[in-house]
């Protein structure tokens, strides 16, 4: 292959230059300074106000709590897949303040972290609100810290003007709003990954010190961020190969001499691999300082926690070389066990039960992840993500063919400037590298239990948006962008301040639980809103005299916010409970979808046959005109009587779900909790009436 030479901008010319030049466009610096304090300002105001009218979401329990621990205990057996540095960050303000801690030995001996956090959040006399606006105030740092992000990187390879674009995309994008308020690790990584990315682009072309340090430092944040962190590894194979292909010397400066340029690609990659290595060892330094220079997760000593599964249990579940890998470095106590634990446990519990447009899956949809890309991001961004990537790729196609400068004859695209922006198309495909590499492993491991989990490409593409202003060249392009940019900002305001339930109108918002459900829209998060709308209808006759049900997803304990009902049986099941009657019932979307029942899925033949059968048995008359025999095992405390008890109730439960899923609610609280007003007779009917639903299966393969 020969030797590439680096590509040079055409000359200028007149007939080439874009009607509005960028630079006679450039704000000044107090005015850039005071649009980016206000952005940021205006970006973490719209998730404070947001976090405050929402209940603690389904993780959020067990990350703040897993993170406290962290730091009082210095031990890791609590929540160790969800990544030690976003817990710790989260719990900082927490942790040495005057929030108390459960005392539960039973629950803290089997790394019990649902029944612990219940407890911290909900049992132990904390305020509440004081304590999650805490850890949620560290999420929101961490959200504009990424928006600040996007912003340098993109006025770094296409001025201020593009910074501020990316800045603006990112600052009203509804999904940053939605995962930035939250206590998880999802933000975190979302953070670390595009610094990483960014960071390791620019150690490929100038070695230093302040560069090899921040390389260090953003890779070993990322890896203490989320078990994702590996995709970074094939991004920075695909970036070195690039950089060698391209064949751009490479600027190395050492302390006490001077800059030398590397032109061989050997010394090229010899000089990358050094800086692979710096970064392994300061990530490995990272991590066991994070878990407490100890191998042991727990402080009892090594595989001292977890109630049903050690380390040796859950690598061997992966059933794969992974899985032996694993193995072997806990075996020779490379990693900490609480880290390696983590990996496992994620790589063993990838197969999760589903829901997709009516469908239900245990293996998943490829196309999953996309369609929720396509139906949670605003329209306007749609399109200017869509532009970006086309114009990019477009330039990167011509780019090859300019390295000596564009023929002569060569006509431009009107309105199209990627011909005087080599340099800045060339400093773009870490960007597509990134998502291409997010993008295909996030589809291909068919993870479909919520959008969140491709946060990471948001920055990415809001840096990559940027560019626009600097390849579309001609006024009108800029005024559509300017448009598109306005078009952001309104849906964002029109999602307020439910930004977790957003859609962007292909699917309205009060049918999107017919599409999508857990952390795409119903996370336990809206409890509060729920306690207002029982508290405004409390005049309503027909509100005020019903009973209340309730089928809540989520963690929180609704009691704490006032509302007291009574729990349609779905998962979980209390045998005082009275009968279903007609009321008012308060279903959760997740729940009502009924992916996590005992009895999950549509309403299908096995289980209309089984629940006919119980009901013969329990309710057969008795010759004589007494208790017949099932009611006999029943008084004698027979416990496969009770058990058969339970089971008829969870089945009743989930055919009622079935019949409300045909139903329309009266109302929807965030569009997370759909209220529904049954009578006496409608109860009766989803109970006995015909099958609401008749599947073969509960639940079906994806494709």
């Amino acid at each position: 292959m020969s030797r590439r030479s680096r590509p040079e901008s055409p000359p200028a010319a007149p007939a080439k230059q874009p009607s509005t030049s960028a630079a006679s466009q450039t704000p000044g610096p107090l005015i850039l300074t005071l649009a980016v304090v206000a952005l940021l300002a205006f970006h973490g105001g719209l998730a404070f106000v947001s976090a405050r009218q929402k209940s603690p979401t389904f993780d959020e329990v067990a990350h703040l709590t897993g993170g406290v621990s962290y730091w009082r205990f210095n031990d890791y057996r609590l929540q160790p897949e969800n990544g030690n540095l976003p817990q710790r960050l989260l719990a900082l303000p927490v942790a040495f303040a005057d929030f108390t801690f459960p005392d539960n030995p039973q629950a803290w001996q089997q790394s019990d972290v649902w029944t612990l956090g219940r407890d911290f959040f909900f049992r132990t006399g904390n305020d509440l609100d004081r304590m999650v606006m805490r850890g949620r105030s560290v999420a929101i740092l961490l959200s504009v810290t990424t928006c600040l992000v996007t912003f340098f990187w993109a006025r770094a390879l296409a001025g201020p003007c593009a910074g501020l674009l990316a800045l603006t995309l990112c600052a009203l994008s509804p999904t940053m709003l939605a995962h930035g308020r939250l206590m998880t690790s999802d933000m975190c990584f979302a953070l670390f990954f595009t610094l990483s990315t960014w960071a390791i682009w620019a150690c490929l072309h100038r070695i230093d010190i302040p560069r090899v340090c921040a390389c260090s430092l953003a890779v070993a944040a990322l890896f203490l961020s989320k078990t994702s962190a590996v995709a970074i590894l094939p991004t920075t194979v695909l970036l070195i190969i690039i950089r060698l292909w391209w064949g751009k010397p490479l600027a190395l400066h050492l302390p006490g001499r001077s800059t030398s340029e590397l032109t061989n690609r050997w010394q090229q990659l010899v000089a990358a691999c050094g800086v692979g290595i710096v970064c392994t060892l300061v990530s490995l330094g990272a991590m066991w300082l994070a878990y407490g220079g100890r191998y042991a997760a727990a402080s009892e000593g090594p595989q001292a926690f977890q109630k049903f599964e050690t380390l040796d249990n859950v690598a061997e579940r992966l059933d794969s070389p992974v899985g032996d890998l694993i193995g072997w470095i806990g075996e020779h106590r490379l990693l900490p066990e609480a880290y390696l634990y983590g990996t496992a446990f994620v790589g063993a519990h990838r197969r999760r039960r589903a829901f997709f447009f009516g469908a239900y899956s245990r293996d998943g949809w490829m196309s999953y992840l996309p369609t929720t890309v396509m139906l949670k991001t605003p329209i306007p961004t749609l399109l200017l993500g869509t532009a970006a990537i086309a114009l990019v790729g477009f330039g990167l196609w011509r780019l090859p063919l300019r390295r000596e400068g564009p023929p002569e004859n060569e006509r431009s695209t009107p309105g199209i400037d990627t011909a005087n922006h080599p340099a800045l198309l060339y400093n773009l495909l870490p960007i597509l590298t990134a998502l291409a590499v997010v993008w295909g492993t996030s589809v291909a491991a068919k993870l479909c239990i919520g959008h969140r989990h491709v946060l990471v490409t948001y920055p990415l593409m809001f840096v990559l948006c940027g560019s626009l202003l600097a390849l579309v060249g001609s006024r009108a392009g800029r005024t559509v962008i300017l448009l598109l940019v306005v078009g952001t900002a309104v849906e964002c305001f029109r999602a307020s301040p439910h930004y977790l339930t957003y859609f962007n109108g292909i699917v309205s918002r009060s049918q999107a639980h017919r599409v999508l459900v857990d952390s795409n829209l119903d996370w336990g998060q809206d409890l509060p809103s729920l306690a207002d709308w029982l508290r405004r209808h409390r005049s309503d006759d027909d509100v005020r005299s019903a009973r209340l049900y309730l089928s809540y997803f989520g963690t929180s304990i609704p009691a704490a916010y006032g509302i007291e009902a009574t729990t349609v049986p779905t998962d979980v099941v209390d045998t005082s409970l009275p009968p279903l009657r007609g009321g008012v019932y308060c279903i959760s979307a997740t729940n009502l979808a009924n992916v996590y029942g005992r009895f999950p899925g549509p309403w299908n033949s096995d289980y209309e046959e089984a629940y006919l059968s119980l009901r013969q048995t329990m309710f057969a008359p008795a010759p004589s005109g007494g208790p017949n025999r099932f009611q006999q095992r029943l008084l004698a405390g027979d416990p496969e009587a009770i058990q058969l008890i339970e089971t008829n109730e969870l089945l009743s439960g989930a055919r009622l779900l079935a019949y409300l899923r045909r139903q329309q609610p009266i109302d929807r609280i965030g569009y997370s909790i759909l209220i529904f007003r049954l009578s006496d007779r409608q109860v009766q009917e989803a109970l006995l009436g015909p099958p609401p639903e008749l599947g073969e299966r509960a639940f079906v393969e994806g494709s």
